[in-house]
Order: C-alpha cells, then structure tokens, then sequence
C-alpha cells in the first residue's frame, strides 16, 4: 500500500520535471535562435538592402520547400525501419524536433525528435534511427551533389586567400564520398542499424532495409538540395550566377556546404561553417569572397526563419489533429 501512495506521488512530480525541462529547452532555442539572428544581421543588412522584398520572400518559400523534404525523407527512413506514420505525424516529429540543432552539442535535435516521436506512437529507438539514418543518407546525397562542384573548390584554393580552407573541403569530400556511398548500400546499412540496436539492446529490425527505402529518402534530400540550391541563386543576383549554370554552381554549392558542416558537429546546426563553405565553393564558380560571404549569410538568416515557420506550422497542425480525433 505504500509502495502504491508513493509512486502516485512521484508522478505528479516527474511529469512536473518533464513539463520544466520542456519551457527551459523552448526557452534556450528561442534565445539560441534570436541570439543567432541578431549576431549575423550586422554582416547581411547590406546584401538585404540590395535585394527586393518579393526576392527574399521567394527565397524564403525556396528554403520552406527545402526544410519540408525533410520531413519526407525522415518518414521514408522510418517506413523502411518497419513503421509507417502519416506525413502530419512525420512533419511535427522531425520539424519540431530539429529546432534542437540550434542548441550548443548535437544531440537535442535526436533527443526531442525521440521525444515527440514517442508522444506520437513511434518507439524512441525507431524515431532515433529513423533521424540517423535520414543524415547519413542526406549527407551522402550532399556529398554526391557537391562532388560536381570539386573542380571549382579546388579552383578557388590555387587562387583565393582562403585556400587552405578550400583545400580541406575538397580533401574531406574526397575521402567522405565513397565511404559514405558505401554505408548508403542497404546491406552494410543494415548492419549499422543493428549495431546500434544492439548498443541500445533494442529488438532487431523485423526486414532487412531495401534499396526501395534508400533510394526514396535519398531522392528526398535531393528534391531539398535541389530547393535550397533556388533559394541561394535567388539571393546572388551575380553574372557568375546568372541563368542555369549559376542554378546549378547554386545547388552544387549549398548541398557542399550543408553536407561537410553536418559532420561538424560541434557547431550548432554548422552555423559559421556552413556560410564558409558556402562562400568558397561559390568563390570557386567566379563569385567575389566579400560578396559570396554576404549572400551565404543572407541564406543562413532565411533558413532560420525558415525552421521557425516550419516548426510552427506543424506543431499548430498537430494541435489541430489532436482537437479534432477528441
């Protein structure tokens, strides 16, 4: 009887803890956030002055169709882990949760995507593989994608003063690529989920992953890169960025940076590596530094609003479901 009477106890105080931890962690991202925002407005208000408003609203859409493959992508990860869930459950999970990336470290986006998956029905080791697995293959994808680019990163490091920089994203992506390709094989993948399942003594995958699954969360961070490469060429209104080859030197440059910068991972959400890589690599395709820096920033700042309206559209449509099933 009083094992019962304490235990009715600690409830109410647990979900107390849990209900603190949750204002706190909404509290740092959105001082996180408006920290970020506020430190890089000073470098970027003159590329913003330089550019219309019906500009930067289209680079915005761009960049809100881009963060939206993620949510396709993390749901067809999660589909080849054995567990279908709709699109609406996958946005709010995987949009919400990402926010976390803007916190110091790199795990409190896995941690509150685990979180909310859970609140939604998805097991926290599936929701957890499902975002390793959506990165990996992301990153791969990026890598691939940003490859096209290597003849005018290497460009860049015989004539920029940034060269060894440029060396050494041409250097990483060299060496990543094919070992990411490799792990991309649904079999060596495979392996690697059961690894961590086991490092988490999790029960074993139902099926093996199918080149089905890779393929399609692949094809999903492709359409991304294809949408954030629109939402940077609609921000450099450059001659070396000009027409479809300035698309595609664009899209090149973004997946690149995008791709390194997430294995950085002691940079919140790669913020000032992304930007670097982003000018270097459009250095390479003939951009000036001071201005390919200007624009690289101007993205960084649109992308994280980007995340904000995102993450707010699909926690809204969550409430609304919710409200709706009572």
């Amino acid at each position: 009887m009083a094992t019962t009477e304490a235990g009715s106890r600690t409830r109410p105080l647990r979900r107390r803890a849990i209900t603190a931890v949750r204002i706190l962690a909404a509290l740092a991202i959105g001082y996180f956030v408006v920290a970020t925002t506020i430190a890089q407005w000073h470098d970027v208000r003159e590329t913003f002055r330089s550019l219309s408003w019906l500009t930067v609203s289209l680079s915005l859409v761009a960049a809100l169709v881009g963060i939206a493959t993620t949510a396709f992508s993390w749901r067809a990860a999660l589909a080849d882990l054995g567990h279908r869930v709709p699109i609406t459950s996958a946005a709010q999970v995987l949009l919400v949760g990402q926010l976390g990336k803007y916190l110091p470290g790199s795990v409190w986006s896995y941690v509150m995507q685990m979180e909310l998956g859970r609140r939604a029905g998805i097991p926290r080791s599936r929701a957890f593989l499902a975002s390793l697995v959506m990165t990996g293959l992301g990153i791969t994808t990026g890598l691939a994608i940003g490859a096209l680019g290597l003849p005018g990163t290497l460009h860049a490091a015989e004539t920029s003063r940034y060269a060894t920089t440029a060396r050494v994203a041409f250097w990483v992506t060299l060496v990543l690529l094919p070992v990411a390709l490799l792990c991309a094989h649904p079999r060596v993948l495979g392996r690697l989920v059961h690894v961590v399942l086991r490092v988490f003594r999790r029960d074993p995958l139902d099926a093996p992953l199918t080149w089905r699954g890779v393929l399609t969360t692949m094809l999903w961070s492709a359409v991304g890169y294809l949408a954030f490469g629109v939402h940077l060429w609609l921000l450099a209104p450059t001659r070396a960025t000009a027409g479809a080859a300035g698309l595609g030197a664009c899209v090149v440059a973004i997946a690149l940076a995008i791709a390194v910068s997430t294995v950085v991972v002691i940079a919140p959400s790669g913020i000032g590596v992304r930007e670097f890589l982003v000018a270097i690599a459009l250095v390479g395709f003939g951009v000036p530094f001071g201005t390919a820096y200007g624009i690289a920033l101007a993205s960084r700042l649109i992308a994280t609003v980007g995340d904000v309206l995102a993450a707010g559209l699909a926690a809204v449509t969550g409430v609304r479901r919710i409200r709706r099933s009572r």
